[in-house]
């Protein structure tokens, strides 16, 4: 049975264009109880060029409803997220004084985002209702759901993070930042209005990134790393750390105590609690792709419930099963994902009592910030139903509603605040507005927010991020999955690996090796405000990772289309060749489809994957100030160039190589489809041309011309040196490139040789360039 669920989950559909060229795309994901979650490519130039402007949800309960829609700025840039059905918006347009051009509401000039500053980055976040617009005293006429004022340095380092609601009056509302000459974090304030801190937090970094002491406020705790950078001992309640011997922490001594036991990949299958009464707390399993696919949790050391957990093609949580200690279902929730980031959680909504069949009983949309953390759910109507507050890596801390002063209870304080407030009726404009006491968001805190607080008052704290007896979510810091079964703040499941947000680390090495720093253990590069993980390998700058990702998934389509025209020029099976290699280099392409025409596909719905690929590479050293944007750009076609000629016969890693330069070219400019190009017709001549030899009596008056240009050359070392090169396979020194008459050049620019070879393998010439690569690159331009 278990088996068949994995099969039946989920099903991939795809349609094709009903342009000049029939290309495949992703249509909609269907899900096993039949919903087809719909990509919406809309009319004209947006399904030309394959952009979706909206998501769709077509099943027993909704008539291919229209429930996110997306209004772009250029190409690929999201200006404006648009939850339809709880009429709430992701808005750039969007100002502190609720001006905006959203539908009918044109309060704020054409062309004018305040959503961004004038390098591009994120500088104001602004959730807010349909209705927002402008009220009176350069105020909005109703508070925003969630707005955050983003300042920076030139480095690009968050330096500020301020509320900018009216009346927010959290104490630790607003947050300052400060870093080291690295771009690291080492202090962090959180305050009122960044007064008199109440709460600041202090880190001491060692040359790996280790804590070697984490202040907070006036307490501090120093931390021992050994050799391989094993955090091994916390002054704070004397907590010991061990290690097993492939480096994955085993055993935590002191608050709270627990061991992790892993299987031979690695993976985290169970945990214990330790001591006299030691059992078991949870455990998991996986599938043959890593992806965790049962939780099990236990109480007193027996299995009280159980979670079944599938999966979208990009590791994206779809639908979670939950089953009580007999094994019989009890809820169901489905998880839906939006496409600003592989992580952009849009939808979640939950069936309570399956049996029944009756149906989905509740449905939440998603509050992000600019990391994809979780902040704020709202139900269908838009009715605010928790919020979840962050420290720098991702320590949780839940709000209801009814938490006015924003200490995580809801408590006589909170109620006595609402009386005093909500007696006389507090309008926005009023110097005792509070935003956070205006439960409902209509601009007046009144009786009936009074009622909201008092009937959260009730209710117990949540300790985790989401209350179990409503949204139950699993989603929080950065997109990632909350684990609750284990630490004392839970940890953060991101694809391949698991962070603990109470120690700032991973609790295993990183497969992928020393990608981010010395320390196979070190998060987002000690830079948690700009950098997430989402597959828990390598950190990821959130802005110019986005922008690059966009540009390239929009642009890339046409790359391609000319890289496999190219190639099916020369000899239709490269193309199945080529789509191999998309399978071995995005992971998200399981089954690679054969021949040139699956390759597009293979790539058009993989876009945002390659782009990400493409991206990671690109910003290895994102905060360097003197590379702007649009230089990014620059690069990545000329980086494209130098991988197109890495392709070698027959070798599906080397095709990768060539696959990733497709998508450089993918970012537009000049050299684009000459790279392009270049690169198909190198795939083919690599398989399918040898050279035979020069033409009669060429060599001979070659050699004689051109063997000055070496110490000590024969003619049987010319002829062999030049055969050499012209067979060589592509890739590190050696650089090819196919021009339009069929010609193909090769150059090694270690030894500074050059050779011209005919379609039919005769050699033209071989030689000694005296300006060396800029011979080559006058060479390359027709």
């Amino acid at each position: 049975m278990f088996v068949l669920h994995l099969i039946l989950i989920l099903l991939v559909t795809f349609d094709a264009s009903s342009g000049p060229k029939n290309t495949d795309r992703l249509s909609a994901v269907v899900y096993a109880d039949g919903s087809r979650w719909v990509h919406d490519y809309g009319a004209g130039a947006d399904d030309a060029i394959d952009r979706v402007v909206g998501l769709r949800l077509d099943d027993a309960q909704h008539d291919d409803d229209l429930l996110v829609a997306y209004t772009h700025l250029g190409l690929g840039t999201v200006a404006i997220t648009d939850l339809v059905e709880a009429g709430v918006q992701s808005d750039r347009t969007a100002d502190t004084d609720g001006s905006r051009r959203f539908g009918t509401l044109t309060t704020t000039d054409e062309g004018v985002y305040p959503g961004w500053d004038r390098f591009g980055r994120l500088g104001l976040l602004s959730w807010v209702d349909v209705d927002f617009t402008t009220g009176a005293s350069d105020l909005p006429n109703i508070p925003p759901v969630y707005q955050q004022r983003y300042e920076r340095d030139r480095a690009g380092n968050l330096l500020r993070q301020t509320d900018t609601r009216p009346g927010a009056a959290w104490q630790t509302r607003d947050r300052e930042n400060f870093y080291d000459e690295l771009h690291r974090l080492i202090e962090t304030k959180m305050a009122d209005g960044l007064n008199a801190p109440e709460e600041a937090k202090e880190w001491t970094l060692d040359a790996a990134g280790n804590w070697r002491s984490l202040t907070i406020n006036t307490t501090t705790q120093t931390r021992t790393h050994n050799l391989a950078n094993e955090a091994e001992k916390l002054t704070s309640g004397s907590q010991t750390h061990y290690y097993d011997d492939a480096g994955s922490l085993g055993l935590v001594t002191a608050g709270p105590e627990y061991e992790l036991i892993y299987d031979a990949w690695n993976r985290l299958v169970e945990v214990r609690s330790v001591g006299s009464g030691s059992a078991v707390l949870a455990k998991y399993r996986y599938n043959g792709l890593h992806q965790r696919t049962i939780a099990e949790q236990h109480t007193g050391g027996s299995l009280s419930s159980r979670e079944r957990f599938f999966y979208s093609p990009d590791w994206q949580l779809l639908e979670q099963r939950t089953y009580n200690a007999s094994d019989v279902l009890v809820a169901t929730a489905q998880q839906f994902w939006g496409k600003r980031a592989i992580d952009d959680a849009v939808m979640r909504r939950i069936d309570r009592d399956p049996a029944e069949n009756d149906g989905f009983e509740d449905t939440y949309y998603y509050i992000t910030d600019h990391l994809r953390s979780v902040v704020a759910i709202v139900d269908h109507a838009g009715k605010l139903v928790e919020r979840v507050r962050y420290g720098p890596y991702g320590e949780p801390t839940h709000h209801r509603p009814g938490d006015v002063n924003g200490d995580g209870v809801v408590d006589f304080f909170d109620a006595q605040v609402m009386i005093d407030l909500g007696g006389s009726g507090v309008e926005i404009d009023d110097e005792n507005y509070q935003a956070d006491a205006d439960i409902n968001r209509d601009g007046i805190i009144d009786f009936y927010d009074v009622q909201l607080v008092l009937a959260d008052v009730t209710k117990d704290q949540v300790t985790g991020i989401s209350d179990p007896e409503t949204v139950a979510n699993p989603i929080g810091y950065a997109g990632y999955v909350y684990i609750s079964d284990f630490g004392a703040m839970g940890h953060w499941l991101a694809r391949h690996r698991i962070f603990d947000p109470v120690m700032g680390r991973w609790i295993t090495r990183d497969p992928a090796g020393y990608v981010d720093g010395m320390s196979l253990y070190l998060y987002a590069r000690s830079n948690p405000w700009a950098f997430v993980d989402p597959m828990g390998l390598f950190g990821i700058v959130t802005e110019l990772f986005a922008q690059i990702t966009s540009a390239v998934a929009q642009e890339a389509r046409q790359g391609i289309d000319r890289a496999a025209t190219a190639v099916q020029s020369k000899l239709g099976i490269v193309g199945g060749v080529v789509a191999h290699g998309v399978g071995v280099v995005a992971n998200d392409v399981i089954n690679a489809a054969e021949g040139v025409v699956h390759l597009k596909a293979a790539i058009d719905n993989s876009a945002d994957s390659m782009a990400a690929k493409i991206a990671i590479e690109k910003v290895q050293n994102p905060l360097a100030p003197s590379e702007t944007f649009a230089q990014v750009k620059t690069s990545a076609v000329e980086q494209a160039i130098d991988y197109g000629g890495r392709v070698m016969s027959g070798d599906a890693e080397a095709i990768g190589d060539g696959l990733r330069a497709i998508g450089y070219a993918g970012v537009g400019g000049p050299g684009t489809s000459a790279a392009v190009s270049r690169l198909g017709g190198q795939v083919a001549n690599n398989i399918t041309v040898r050279a035979r030899g020069f033409a009669p009596n060429k060599l001979e008056s070659h050699f004689a011309k051109h063997k000055s240009e070496w110490s000590s050359m024969s003619i049987k070392k010319y002829d062999r040196k030049a055969h050499s090169l012209m067979n060589a396979e592509i890739g590190g020194d050696i650089l090819g490139h196919t021009r339009s008459n069929g010609d193909i050049l090769r150059y090694n620019r270690k030894t500074n040789e050059f050779g011209v070879m005919a379609e039919d393998g005769t050699i033209r010439t071989f030689f000694r360039p005296q300006d060396g690569m800029n011979y080559w690159d006058r060479q390359c331009l027709d």
